[in-house]
């Protein structure tokens, strides 16, 4: 708990203060939990849609089809669950609001847009 404690007093030190830190926090965790719900779900249906029995051939392509897509919105869900969970590491430590790549304080602005970004406007239009 000590850990945890230090982290965010050096993130309200450098960055924010308590009110706003725990408002990121809060987003962050309501987001965590969308996806992880998402996730649950489209689980779920792919399991479904792998589960049917005697498809004609259309079915089967257009099964086939969904599954893909449903594998593919698995992933991008479990690339921003990552995300997600990186942000929440960062307001524990203490390093939330600063660009991983320059260090520089990333903007108010940017952070209420995408609040699980790592990086500053500029490095990640540099990217």
């Amino acid at each position: 708990m000590r850990a945890l404690e230090y982290g965010i007093r050096d993130a309200l030190n450098r960055c924010m203060d308590q009110e706003t830190l725990e408002t990121f926090r809060r987003t962050l965790l309501q987001r965590h939990h969308a996806l992880l719900e998402r996730r649950q779900h489209a689980l779920a249906a792919e399991e479904d849609l792998l589960t049917e029995r005697e498809l004609d051939p259309e079915d089967t392509a257009a099964a086939g089809s969904a599954a893909a897509l449903l594998d593919s919105l698995g992933e991008t869900q479990r690339l921003a669950l990552l995300r997600v969970e990186a942000a929440l590491d960062r307001i524990r430590q203490g390093g939330y609001g600063r660009c991983a790549m320059c260090g520089d304080r990333i903007d108010w602005e940017r952070l209420l847009a995408v609040p699980d970004t790592d990086q500053c406007g500029g490095c990640a239009a540099a990217r």
